[in-house]
């Protein structure tokens, strides 16, 4: 064996009983981390109680997060704590305190625990109310929809209304109108025709003696008289049934009252008879 080879295994050997050790330079560094890990950890904790004083909770909560993270102190899960209580997070709260009853130097654990469990108490109090309205409100939107699904039947099972009858047409309502009018004026010059006969006929006569012109005058003025009271009774007539046909033509909100007053409405014809002449007449009740 030659001596290189005697140097190395010799070499070996030592390495393995004496195996290397960490440099002081890299001891040095891993306390300068440290350290510089609870500075920053005490500045967190100096910011978060400046929140907590000042009623900023959420902030709070983040900074003391923050500097357990980087300590690993336990006295920052009691203000975590604190913090996420006045938050009205019962639950984390309750966890974090939990967590802080795990370690073994903590004072008043007997005060601590008895408040984890208030607020666990309370946390569960909170989940029961809120799944019990979350039963109320699923219950009443079961019951909407089941409300809705009845009308939706209903409606399905409902009769279709029946179809709007035919509009009539108002032509021959207006046509008899126009007859009724044309009549009445016809009859207004008959009966002012008769008038004037009648006047021929008192020019005619003197002393109570008539000529034989004031006898034609006479019958004149009667027959005109007739013949206006039957374009009188005519005209009514007509008027009356021009009404009743424009009547039959509404419909919609008209077509009971219409109704009503087809069948509550009479009417005749009566013959009129008077000094100067007869005709027709037109008697009904509305």
């Amino acid at each position: 064996m030659t001596r290189a080879t005697t140097f190395l295994l010799v070499f070996l050997s030592l390495s393995l009983l004496y195996p290397p050790t960490p440099s002081l330079a890299g001891r040095r560094s891993a306390r300068h981390a440290k350290k510089s890990a609870e500075r920053e950890a005490r500045e967190l904790f100096r910011q978060g109680d400046a929140h907590y004083r000042a009623g900023r909770y959420q902030e709070a909560a983040a900074a003391f997060e923050k500097a357990y993270e980087l300590s690993n102190r336990p006295a920052l899960l009691y203000n975590l704590a604190n913090a996420h209580e006045r938050l009205g997070n019962r639950g984390r709260a309750a966890t974090y305190l939990r967590k802080y009853l795990e370690h073994p130097n903590v004072r008043s654990r007997e005060a601590v625990e008895q408040r984890a469990a208030r607020l666990e108490a309370l946390h569960r109090e909170k989940l029961d109310k809120e799944a019990a309205a979350r039963r109320a409100a699923e219950k009443r939107e079961a019951e909407v929809r089941a409300a809705a699904a009845a009308r939706r039947r209903a409606a399905a099972q409902r009769p279709a209304p029946p179809p709007p009858p035919p509009r009539r047409s108002r032509l021959p309502a207006y046509l008899t109108l126009g007859v009724a009018g044309g009549v009445a004026i016809a009859s207004l010059a008959l009966a002012l025709a008769s008038k004037s006969a009648g006047d021929d006929a008192a020019a005619h006569c003197s002393g109570g003696v008539c000529l034989s012109a004031a006898r034609d005058a006479l019958d004149r003025e009667k027959g005109l008289a007739l013949g206006a009271d039957i374009g009188f009774g005519l005209a009514l007539v007509s008027a009356g049934v021009g009404t009743w046909l424009l009547l039959r033509t509404f419909g919609g909100a008209h077509t009971e009252r219409v109704t009503a007053a087809r069948t509550s409405a009479r009417m005749r014809l009566q013959p009129l008879v008077s000094a100067h002449g007869g005709g027709l007449g037109l008697v009904g009740t509305y």
